[in-house]
């Protein structure tokens, strides 16, 4: 839905697609094709179904828990519970605000950046 125009599988994007998802009855989640997307779109890209009245908790799972959930390894990552592996960035602020900043980053429990 942020893509570039030049990108023939998404002629007719609209943000307004979001909310289509959201009515249905589809499992999805939300993912980029990195690096012609990057991934640190991802976060920019749940905008759109923040726009279409998505909570923040739910656009924030489209990137973490269904995601695991739709490739079966939910029960491992996707979420922050004992006994699974933590891969999380921790912000300075809330997660849609602008200016908010990654402070730590871990990757399935190692830390691979720390801001603090």
């Amino acid at each position: 839905m942020g893509s570039f125009d030049d990108k023939v599988e998404l002629k007719n994007a609209s943000y307004k697609h979001a909310a289509s998802l959201m009515q249905s009855t589809a499992d999805f989640g939300l993912m980029t094709d990195h690096p012609v997307i990057l991934a640190h779109h991802l976060r920019d890209s749940l905008k759109y179904f923040l726009i279409q009245g998505m909570s923040s908790a739910d656009a924030i799972s489209l990137i973490t828990h269904k995601n695991a959930a739709i490739l079966g390894v939910d029960d491992c990552l996707g979420a922050i519970e004992v006994g699974k592996l933590a891969s999380l960035i921790v912000w300075d602020k809330d997660v849609f605000h602008l200016g908010a900043f990654p402070l730590l980053v871990m990757a399935e429990g190692n830390i691979i950046r720390d801001r603090r």
